[in-house]
């Protein structure tokens, strides 16, 4: 396996600048003697083309970066309660249907909602119809389910390759399960 710089930058004053190396990587760009602005002004509209045409912006993807396909969840079938199905309107797929209206009236798109109730009460069922309302709308999903949860680090790492494609969802399934301290994790 070769390593070769990605970029060296040559910035003011003599100070060199160096990317980490990546690995497998042919493409080789060397900007020095090029104009620091347009050096900077290229590498912000590759931050842009990263956030706003990546292939995992309004999917639904796992923490290792697999996507996850929601299609065949059938949330029409179960059998809720009225007021159970007025809180999820009200309280979670209202944030993604009305996010407009939201961020209008300064209500803040963040929340943290933790779905308690027996086994087998549809909780998954809920968070994956949840994860198709946010895609509807243009949102990206972190789904993590049980078998990807590792480690406090895997969730550090998805969540903040995830922020790059905001507006985003994060869902945690049976986090409650979990030996972690949420502390570590920066949501």
């Amino acid at each position: 396996m070769r390593t070769i710089p990605l970029a060296v930058f040559h910035g003011e004053h003599g100070k060199t600048f160096r990317h980490q190396p990546v690995k497998d990587t042919i493409n080789v760009f060397d900007v020095s003697g090029t104009d620091i602005e347009k050096v900077r002004a290229f590498l912000e509209l590759l931050e842009k083309n990263i956030k706003t045409k990546s292939i995992y912006k309004g999917k639904v993807i796992t923490p290792h970066l697999r996507f996850l396909d929601l299609s065949g969840d059938a949330f029409a079938d179960a059998v809720l309660n009225e007021s159970v199905m007025y809180d999820l309107n009200a309280h979670v797929f209202s944030i993604f249907t009305k996010m407009k209206l939201c961020v209008e009236v300064g209500i803040s798109l963040q929340r943290k909602i933790l779905f308690s109730c027996p086994y087998g009460s549809v909780k998954t069922l809920a968070a994956r119809r949840a994860a198709q309302v946010a895609i509807a709308h243009g949102w990206t999903v972190l789904y993590v389910s049980p078998t990807e949860f590792e480690s406090a680090e895997t969730l550090r790492s998805a969540y903040i390759s995830v922020r790059s494609y905001q507006p985003a969802l994060v869902v945690i399934e049976d986090i409650d399960d979990k030996p972690i301290d949420l502390s570590e994790i920066p949501f």
